[in-house]
């Protein structure tokens, strides 16, 4: 194995990028099944963002498949999710930076880049991802490829703000140094803000109206076992694997007691927000 190629993975295989699905006006009555995402469709000024975003939705292949076809949603989501992560920056105007680890073609970082003041930076391991990024975007961001190990070339301090969507969700090995890497990268005071699946998600799996949630975290690997675990209180950390090929190929639950004493410690305050990334719980902790 020569140099260039240690610690390659599949996400550093470049392929073709997908044809967009268009630019997010061409959908404007499009489907949207989510209630959240339902009013804040009805807010005027959501309508005028709509009309001026000039960064284009990617396909679902290119996004990770959020939403499949329903690339209106998929635009909405990003906004609400940056709307909420807005409470933990500094007041707009004031001169900040944001990271959006794990940011995939940019669903959240694309609203935060129009925030006046804030300089909006993106990293993923998907060197696709990157690529789509660099080509598309109309509104600044700075994007890399980070690597599997946990390491960011980033300055210690730097961000005042980092998130990680649905990264926690699915990261088996090293979820504490990347935890302090994130930390690192955060300025005293800063927060990172990170979605996870804790028992408030587990114990929806054994509602029959959650049944679609059951079947995704499934995924027909566990469709004998998981309904019959899930009865039981989520007391550990507890990691589901399905096939070593794919991308987010494991999902694992962290109950927050778990959660207090393995992540608490290194941060000065931690804080819950169930159902704050549609049914994921969302933990802010703020850096000491």
């Amino acid at each position: 194995m020569s140099g260039a190629e240690i610690g390659k993975t599949h996400f550093d295989v470049r392929r073709p990028l997908h044809p967009n699905a268009g630019l997010p006006r061409d959908f404007i009555g499009g489907e949207v099944i989510i209630g959240e995402h339902r009013a804040l469709l009805a807010e005027p000024a959501t309508r005028a963002l709509i009309e001026l975003d000039a960064t284009p939705i990617p396909a679902p292949e290119d996004r990770v498949n959020y939403y499949d076809d329903r690339h209106l949603e998929y635009w909405l989501s990003g906004l609400d999710d940056a709307r909420k992560l807005a409470h933990w920056l500094p007041a707009e105007g004031v001169a900040a930076r944001y990271l959006d680890f794990g940011g995939a073609t940019g669903r959240v970082a694309r609203h935060m880049a129009r925030r006046a003041a804030l300089d909006v930076w993106l990293c993923d391991i998907n060197v696709n991802s990157i690529a789509w990024v660099d080509r598309f975007f109309s509104a600044p961001a700075a994007a890399f490829q980070n690597r599997i190990i946990p390491s960011l070339p980033i300055a210690d301090g730097y961000f005042d703000l980092v998130s990680a969507f649905s990264v926690f969700t699915h990261l088996d090995q090293d979820e504490i140094p990347w935890l302090l890497e994130l930390r690192r990268v955060v300025r005293p005071g800063g927060y990172v803000y990170a979605t996870v699946l804790d028992e408030h998600v587990w114990d929806r799996l054994k509602d029959p109206a959650s049944e679609w949630l059951l079947k995704s975290i499934s995924r027909g690997r566990h469709d004998e076992t998981l309904p019959e675990r899930c009865k039981r209180p989520l007391t550990e950390r507890v990691v589901l694997e399905y096939s070593p090929g794919d991308a987010s190929n494991v999902t694992v639950f962290l109950p927050r007691d778990y959660l207090a004493a393995k992540w608490r410690r290194f941060f000065r305050t931690i804080e819950f927000f169930e159902d704050h990334h549609i049914y994921q719980t969302v933990v802010v902790m703020q850096c000491p």
